[in-house]
């Protein structure tokens, strides 16, 4: 991802001024094995009423909504797609929905990334992403981020709020999905 799109990025979430973190393929890059993404997933600590405001700072930052009506589809979705004017790469803002995406948020740290300090999802918090997620490519992902930061993992946090959600989403799945994951760092 070039320094350009990463300064614009950094700028949009300065324009914004909500905290939030950086996940996706490009927190990949940071905690687990280096990949090719094409955009950015980025989720803020913002109410949806404050769309007019996000959308305003976007444009202020050469972006543009990637659909003609924004909120109706980021009321259903919780997601506002966005392009940079500039050479059409994209942005998606999620908008934090859950006690658990607000905590994850402050647990982000910032990172240098191409020149510009960027606010990223930590490792563990990824992998409950990742896990939670569930297609192949997530679970490559994690399976990364286990490997590439070994013994500095909290396992214990992850396996707990995996737990937690595997009760609330009743996905008896979701625990043994996530201590697969977690032994993967012999596999990989």
């Amino acid at each position: 991802m070039s320094p350009e799109r990463l300064r614009s990025l950094a700028g949009l979430l300065r324009d914004i001024g909500s905290p939030a973190m950086i996940i996706g393929g490009l927190a990949v890059s940071v905690h687990g094995r280096p990949r090719t993404t094409l955009d950015a997933d980025v989720t803020i600590s913002l109410d949806i009423g404050e769309l007019p405001r996000v959308v305003a700072a976007a444009s202020r930052c050469g972006f543009t909504p990637r659909i003609e009506d924004p909120e109706p589809f980021v009321r259903r979705t919780r997601v506002l797609p966005l392009r940079r004017v500039e050479d059409g790469w994209d942005v998606d803002l999620v908008f934090a929905g859950s006690p658990y995406e607000l905590e994850a948020i402050g647990r982000a740290r910032s990172v240098a990334i191409g020149g510009s300090d960027l606010p990223v999802i930590s490792p563990e918090d990824l992998l409950i992403h990742k896990i939670l997620a569930g297609r192949p490519r997530d679970v490559e992902d994690a399976a990364s981020v286990v490997l590439r930061q070994g013994d500095r993992l909290d396992r214990r946090m992850v396996l707990g709020v995996l737990s937690e959600l595997a009760s609330f989403l009743a996905d008896d799945d979701l625990r043994r999905r996530a201590e697969e994951v977690l032994a993967s760092d012999a596999d990989v």
